[in-house]
């Protein structure tokens, strides 16, 4: 699959199975890994579509919005748009807007990219929404499937291909174009393909990388505030799933959230915002944790013990803050369903909350309780984990949670806690709950199957280990 815009990354080595399920590949032809699961053996192939050494747009100093791109709000739509076939793929792009928010409790993203498409020539961005207006409506009509299929792929092409030469040719593109198109193409690339590895290399580090460019400042307020606050929980997740670091993290990116964060308090309105500032913070613990235990491996634990203090001390002041998030008076989100626990907060956003609490909570704990030993032994310190118990009430939480919820928030927000709960998963009635919830998912995203092969094996190994069948009772 092609890389994104802004990925700065070398192609990678490992076959799509192996890098899909974050596994070191050998680079044979099968390798081991797919030779011993008897699965198909494939590698990205090819040069990728869009060149990185040209893109010239890398820097907030200069990659600023083209003056003038919103000023014409009440321009007429470009004579592409007067195409009846293209009114038919906006108004299914409509329908998927409709099903999938990804921020609760904000204005639609439909609105913004309607003023969008109304004013500079950004073809890759009217290709990109074409492409998902037709993948939608590929998966809704079974008789225009083969049409739609094919109209989303061509139309997919022909926006990489144009973004790969405005970034070559332009000097200024519009950088709310730019990182529209990247968030769109990304989000075709998890409806049509299993495997997650477009995703990766063509939206969420090209929308990451793009987003770090543009600086902070480009989001404080309008359209650039409007994207950061839809494209930030993708780069989250991305961050959770892959224990990778975030620019989030960084203190000028910290310092903007702080500050949406102040508004959402001064408004009375109760948000995920600073309930995903504790996870991002989580998401580079967890990087730092997993880069200490690999060089205690290799050069010792004694000599590593004082930073490994220091992670430890910063994962109880997170578990603090999390105790402090779902006790505050503004956060009383327990029960969004019952109507004589009244509060602000949208239905929407109480579910969202519960869910990514009750995930993130096992997720800190996991951070520590999967090293224990190393922590305990080695280390001999105390660690933020919690109980068992506590862990299978999280998960019971979100399961309950995610399968209740009927609300227009998109399947791809729940892929995090559900990967969160299936590894966690201990019975058999668990892991048939959390197969049938991604199964649901992958009605709309194809690439809720890899999450589901990947927990099939995650359970294959860890009942290898135990030696023992599931307890197949409720608790």
């Amino acid at each position: 699959m092609p890389l994104g815009p802004f990925d700065a990354r070398n192609k990678r080595s490992r076959c799509f199975a192996c890098a899909s399920s974050h596994l070191k590949c050998d680079g044979g032809q099968p390798c081991n890994h797919c030779q011993r699961r008897d699965r198909q053996c494939v590698y990205q192939a090819g040069k990728s579509i869009i060149n990185l050494d040209q893109a010239r747009v890398r820097t907030s100093t200069n990659f600023q919005v083209t003056r003038g791109v919103l000023t014409t709000k009440h321009s007429s739509p470009s004579p592409p748009l007067r195409c009846p076939i293209l009114y038919r793929q906006l108004y299914y792009f409509d329908v998927f807007v409709q099903r999938n928010t990804f921020v609760a409790s904000t204005a639609s993203y439909d609105t913004d990219i309607k003023k969008l498409l109304g004013t500079e020539s950004g073809s890759y961005l009217t290709h990109a929404v074409t492409a998902l207006g037709a993948l939608q409506s590929s998966k809704l009509n079974s008789s225009t499937r083969k049409e739609d299929s094919y109209t989303a792929l061509q139309a997919y092409s022909s926006s990489v291909i144009a973004l790969q030469e405005t970034m070559t040719h332009s000097n200024s593109p519009s950088r709310l174009h730019v990182l529209w198109t990247t968030l769109f193409l990304g989000l075709f690339e998890l409806m049509h393909n299993e495997s997650g590895e477009g995703w990766l290399m063509h939206m969420v580090h090209g929308t990451a990388n793009a987003l770090e460019a543009s600086g902070p400042s480009a989001c404080r307020s309008g359209p650039g505030r409007s994207f950061f606050l839809q494209a930030r929980i993708f780069e989250v997740s991305r961050a959770l799933l892959l224990g990778e670091p975030t620019f989030l993290s960084d203190p000028e990116w910290r310092g903007l959230s702080k500050s949406l964060e102040v508004e959402d308090v001064a408004s009375c309105a109760v948000t995920l915002d600073r309930l995903l500032n504790i996870i991002v913070e989580c998401s580079r613990l967890r990087f730092l944790t997993s880069d200490l235990l690999d060089r205690a491996k290799h050069s010792g634990f004694k000599p590593l013990r004082p930073e490994a203090l220091h992670l430890a001390t910063e994962g109880f002041r997170l578990r603090l803050a999390l105790d402090s998030w779902v006790s505050s008076p503004t956060a009383d989100l327990h029960h969004p369903d019952d109507p004589s626990r009244k509060t602000s907060t949208s239905p929407e956003e109480a579910t969202l909350s519960n869910i990514f609490f009750a995930a993130v909570s096992i997720y800190l704990s996991g951070i520590f309780d999967y090293e224990i030993a190393h922590w305990q032994q080695r280390w001999e310190m105390p660690v933020p984990t919690i109980s068992e118990d506590r862990v299978q009430e999280h998960l019971r939480s979100i399961l309950t949670l995610v399968e209740r919820q009927h609300t227009n928030l998109s399947p791809l927000l729940f892929l995090f806690p559900l990967r969160i709960a299936g590894a966690r998963s201990c019975r058999l009635w668990q892991r048939e709950r959390v197969m049938v919830l991604l199964a649901r998912v992958g009605c709309s995203f194809a690439v809720a199957e890899t999450f589901r092969m990947e927990l099939r094996e995650v359970w294959r190994v860890r009942d290898l280990g135990l030696g023992m069948l599931l307890v197949d009772a409720k608790d």
